[in-house]
């Protein structure tokens, strides 16, 4: 029983060095001059040349041999570590002499931080990328994601600097009717309008939001370049009018937005400027401006009553023949028992008190006037049978 524990112990303990070891594996690449090579690692073919070759090892100091029949052997230590290693191998024909192979450091660099590059063929390292190559010439190419592939031939003969300039091969426009406002990329905040930039192939989902105005979403397909137009439709808020009485109408633009049924009136608007009239018969329009914000607005007006216009007439049949003078210098007006310098003029609505004075006579009435309106009034004296 003893002996199985230990067994399965030791089996999971293997099973873990292979996984750590799994982890920590980098590739070797063995960019080479010739096809059909056989290699060599810690003296176990490890595959062949075509021209290049490619290889994961775990970290540690590796004996490398590259062999191919009418050509020397080409023997090296290689030592693995956290990045990929690239080795230049050139094979010399056998009988040939052999001259030292000289060696030149080579920059990569890219617009784009982290792609991926390639030397003749064989995947080498992520920009910015340094190697040693040997004299020579390679086909070195830059790839990224929603990027066409950089490719370029070069002849290395000395230190070079190749500076990739990676062109999108499909990009994300978004423009919208708000400038400014943020653009979501699959959840993530990746700019604000107008945004170019480049996407990559598949479904998206496109969302635009900006301070007081509804969020836009929009579900894409990238196959090419894409454009999104976002007309973004401001988010409505309530605008309050209180203090009104029943029957006030409103007006917002010249447009009726109803009726007050009490005091108060709330509707819901879009934010913005408005020109705003409140209109009620026997009242002055009231005629404002008005801004509401992105959280609504409020306002208790106080319209003013329509003032009523009063004149007065004395019929000729009323007026004595005798008396030479202006007959009205003979009479007296009261409203509401003030007496009045006038027979004309604006009284505010409502019932008042009329009186008229002349000598010993006087004629008093109640009246009820409305607001906006002409009054002429013409005062007669009735006749009353006797008892």
């Amino acid at each position: 029983m003893k002996r199985k524990t230990v067994l399965v112990i030791m089996a999971l303990l293997a099973l873990g060095a292979v996984a750590v070891s799994a982890q920590t594996r980098v590739s070797l690449n063995i960019v080479c001059n010739q096809a059909g090579a056989q290699v060599y690692i810690n003296g176990r073919i490890a595959g062949n040349t075509s021209p290049n070759f490619s290889i994961l090892l775990s970290k540690g100091t590796y004996d490398v041999s590259v062999q191919k029949t009418g050509f020397q052997p080409f023997v090296t230590k290689v030592t693995i570590g956290t990045m990929p290693v690239t080795l230049n191998v050139v094979l010399v024909p056998t009988g040939q002499s052999t001259t030292p192979v000289t060696t030149n450091n080579v920059t990569i660099t890219a617009n784009v931080p982290g792609a991926d590059v390639y030397i003749n063929n064989v995947y080498a390292g992520e920009t910015p990328f340094t190697a040693l190559l040997a004299t020579g010439s390679y086909t070195v190419a830059v790839k990224a994601p929603g990027y066409n592939d950089y490719v370029q031939n070069v002849r290395v003969s000395g230190a070079l600097t190749i500076n990739a300039v990676l062109q999108a091969s499909q990009t994300l426009s978004v423009n919208s009717n708000v400038q400014g406002a943020d653009v979501y990329l699959d959840n993530m905040m990746v700019g604000k309008t107008p945004y170019v930039a480049p996407i990559s192939m598949g479904n998206h989902l496109v969302v635009v939001k900006a301070a007081g105005y509804n969020d836009y979403s929009q579900n894409i397909m990238v196959s090419g370049s894409v454009t999104v137009n976002a007309i973004m439709q401001a988010a409505l808020v309530p605008f309050s009018l209180g203090n009104l009485l029943p029957g006030a109408e409103v007006f917002l633009n010249g447009i009726s937005y109803g009726k007050s049924q009490g005091g108060q009136f709330t509707i819901q608007v879009q934010p913005g400027t408005y020109a705003l009239t409140i209109r009620l018969a026997g009242f002055i329009d009231l005629n404002m401006q008005v801004t509401i914000g992105g959280g609504g607005y409020s306002l208790t007006p106080n319209l003013q009553p329509q003032m009523a216009t009063y004149s007065f007439e004395l019929p000729d049949e009323l007026v004595n023949p005798a008396v030479k003078r202006n007959p009205w210098g003979q009479i007296k007006l009261y409203i509401d028992n003030v007496a009045q310098k006038n027979f004309q003029g604006q009284i505010a609505p409502g019932k008042h008190i009329i009186r008229l004075v002349s000598g010993a006579f006087q004629i008093q009435m109640e009246f009820v006037f409305e607001g906006g309106k002409n009054y002429v009034l013409m005062p007669f004296f009735g006749i009353k049978e006797a008892d």
